[in-house]
């Protein structure tokens, strides 16, 4: 009797083995698709303002702003365009990805590049600037979907710090943008450079 309950047993971890291997491999997948799902929200185009704030979040100059956020090959790309009060239009393009653990993102604007690593959360991307220690500039920023009657808006938020002199520079920014509606088109955006 001894025996023949030792080779259930085994018949029975043989049958269960394959499901427990992919119960295993099923929560870092679905930890892995819930990323991307969360990534895959910010997908738009967005218009609104950019505001330039003193660290008490006092606006002190604001400026026209369109974004957009599309999905290619598991990367959240984006491009920005702001037209600053000379007339001047600036422009910033990322990529955004998340390989299970960390969130990254690579932000090129002025002919430079930037690095930042973060995490998601339900509807927020919290980024920082690679830290170096000898770095000269750090940034945190976040993203966030807030839910309104309207639809959703496009909350961005950045705390930037810079020693390129003798005086630290900080910096507070924000922007409020709201998805554009079928048969609304960007101005800004017409001018983007390839």
């Amino acid at each position: 009797m001894m025996q023949y309950s030792f080779h259930l047993t085994q018949l029975a971890l043989c049958r269960a083995l394959p499901i427990l291997l992919i119960s295993a491999l099923a929560i870092p997948l679905h930890a892995w698709d819930q990323n991307i799902l969360q990534l895959r929200r910010f997908v738009g185009q967005w218009k609104g303002e950019y505001t330039v704030a003193d660290l008490r979040g006092n606006a002190v100059v604001s400026y026209p702003m369109e974004h957009s956020y599309y999905w290619m090959e598991g990367h959240l790309l984006g491009a920005t365009a702001i037209k600053l009060s000379t007339g001047e239009i600036r422009y910033e393009y990322s990529e955004v990805w998340h390989d299970g653990a960390v969130l990254h993102s690579i932000v090129e604007s002025d002919k430079k590049s930037l690095e930042y690593y973060g995490w998601t959360t339900a509807r927020t991307l919290w980024l920082q600037s690679n830290y170096d220690s000898d770095a000269t500039y750090q940034q945190l920023h976040t993203e966030k979907l807030e839910p309104t009657q309207q639809g959703f808006l496009l909350l961005m938020e950045g705390y930037q710090w810079s020693a390129f002199s003798e005086n630290p520079n900080f910096m507070h920014t924000y922007s409020a943008l709201r998805r554009l509606k079928k048969g609304e088109s960007f101005e800004l955006m017409e001018t983007l450079p390839e």
